[in-house]
């Protein structure tokens, strides 16, 4: 399914929810202070101290910029346009037609960056988009990589199985 033929359609990933999933059982035992917190308050109808309230206040806002961090993940390609959004990278957008090669990469020689990772170069730019591919579900990362058709390379890693 080449795109670039179909000017209609847009292609909108999004984080799976198998990635908020894994996050919210990662995320349980921070909360953990704030059940206790909540637990004193319901025994003794009285918050403690100013730690409990910071308690209350700071172990879901954490849990909730998480969240927020995995759902500012999405590629967007529409026409002849990939777009890469995320929370601290911002968007980064690139026409299909610059697109000079993307592979797929396994990070363990690199100390930033996603461990799963698509690396799409354009012709002019130097500098690539970093696709983090462990947020995605493998059936939109196989319709991303259809669409980029011949310009992806024989993949070092591949998340996405052969069937």
């Amino acid at each position: 399914m080449q795109l670039n033929s179909t000017p209609g359609k847009t292609l909108k990933l999004r984080a799976a929810r198998s990635t908020y999933f894994v996050f919210s059982l990662i995320l349980l035992p921070f909360l953990l202070p704030v059940f206790v917190t909540l637990h004193k308050f319901w025994i003794n109808q009285k918050v403690g101290s100013l730690s409990d309230l910071l308690v209350l206040a700071f172990f879901p806002a954490v849990c909730v910029l998480f969240f927020v961090w995995i759902g500012s993940f999405q590629i967007i390609v529409s026409g002849s346009e990939f777009s890469y959004r995320t929370l601290f990278a911002g968007n980064r957008t690139l026409p299909l037609s610059e697109v000079a090669s993307a592979e797929t990469e396994l990070g363990a020689g690199k100390l930033f960056g996603p461990f799963h990772r698509l690396v799409i170069t354009s012709k002019h730019s130097s500098r690539p988009i970093v696709v983090n591919m462990k947020v995605f579900e493998k059936s939109d990362l196989r319709q991303l990589l259809t669409i980029l058709g011949d310009r992806v390379g024989e993949p070092r890693y591949s998340a996405i199985s052969k069937k």
